[in-house]
């Protein structure tokens, strides 16, 4: 069965993926990610890596620096991923109907109009430290794939080292199956892995805007 296009650089597209929308990879979508990807982590403090990747599995890492205790980042992670994972990466189109029970058997569920999308199912939670969740994300969900996203809080002097490691191993459809969904999938994690760090810190997960620049005199 064909699958979903990352052409648009969402992991989870904003709808629900149609049969018509369906299809591998692209070199020029590809390249266009590799882009993005290169200008989020110009302006990202994220440490991004492809830890391991070949056409049936994928390891890729995010992690990220955050000036607050593990117990209040646990609980923002947690209790209000509505309030700082990105809507462009919902079926929905609206993060406030994402919900994330960390607890074994819970999930990181989606409300949609008129059902919901169950992402990833939490198979390990020992607050604040580690929180394990299995499953293959958004357009993931229809490859014969299986998959483990662990987030793990270290104390590092008066904040937290935030990490998440997602592992995935399996069928890919495309000419190098996981080996062209890596890149793509490493940098929506790195941008949730952002905007959480900016909503513990700010109040507010989105980027500050940038100043215009001055003209010269």
């Amino acid at each position: 069965m064909p699958v979903p296009a990352p052409s648009t650089g969402r992991l989870v597209p904003a709808t629900a993926p149609s049969t018509a929308s369906r299809r591998a990879p692209s070199a020029a979508s590809l390249a266009l990610l590799g882009a993005a990807a290169l200008l989020l982590a110009a302006n990202a403090p994220a440490r991004a890596e492809v830890v391991a990747v070949a056409s049936d599995h994928a390891t890729v890492r995010q992690a990220a620096h955050v000036h607050e205790q593990p117990q209040r980042v646990w609980k923002l992670l947690t209790n209000e991923i509505g309030h700082w994972w990105s809507p462009a990466h919902t079926w929905s189109g609206e993060a406030k109907n994402l919900s994330l029970e960390a607890r074994p058997g819970g999930c990181l569920c989606e409300k949609l109009p008129d059902g919901g999308a169950r992402h990833l199912e939490v198979v390990y939670a020992e607050p604040p430290v580690t929180l394990r969740l299995a499953g293959a994300l958004g357009p993931l969900q229809e490859l014969a794939l299986t998959g483990a996203m662990t987030w793990t809080l270290a104390p590092v002097g008066e904040g937290c080292d935030v990490t998440v490691t997602y592992r995935l191993a399996g069928h890919a459809e495309g000419e190098s199956g996981l080996a062209e969904w890596a890149p793509l999938v490493d940098r929506v994690l790195g941008e949730q892995v952002e905007r959480l760090r900016r909503y513990v810190e700010t109040g507010s997960p989105e980027a500050p805007a940038r100043a215009p620049a001055q003209p010269e005199p």
